[in-house]
């Protein structure tokens, strides 16, 4: 039994689910790299209308030991476009959804998370989040 290795290895990676006072003991002393999945909803034929949300946090929360990383909730709506006028689709207007984005990586990197990887789900997501990071990285 190695006790002592249990403190320092975070058990629970999705920092949803743990309270500040092991956030607090984590970040950034035992790792500093978060994923951050990001995704919308729309239509994808049989598929769930989150398959664009899914699929990020799934292959983060499956990465994230690996990479000694911890694991954000996930951006659930995104620039969707044309698909957001189906029937249960998102559309978040690109201006609007890069000013969240980079609001919410600059945040993170206050919490002292030095590395960020945007584990995107959705295309239509991809310019917003290239600016987003440009943003966070000249403010943040």
């Amino acid at each position: 039994m190695t006790p002592r290795k249990s403190r320092l290895v975070p058990q629970e990676r999705r920092i949803d689910r743990i309270n500040w006072m092991e956030f607090a003991e984590i970040v950034p002393r035992r790792t500093s790299t978060l994923l951050l999945p990001v995704g919308t909803l729309e239509a994808h034929g049989v598929t769930s209308l989150g398959t664009d949300n899914e699929i990020p946090r799934r292959l983060s929360e499956a990465i994230a030991e690996r990479l000694n990383a911890l694991v954000a909730p996930p951006i659930p709506y995104g620039v969707t476009a044309h698909l957001g006028a189906l029937a249960g689709g998102t559309h978040i207007p690109a201006p609007a959804f890069t000013e969240y984005a980079a609001a919410v990586v600059t945040a993170l990197a206050h919490q002292g998370f030095q590395n960020m990887v945007l584990m995107n789900g959705h295309g239509g997501n991809t310019e917003s989040l290239k600016e987003a990071a440009r943003r966070a990285r000249k403010y943040g």
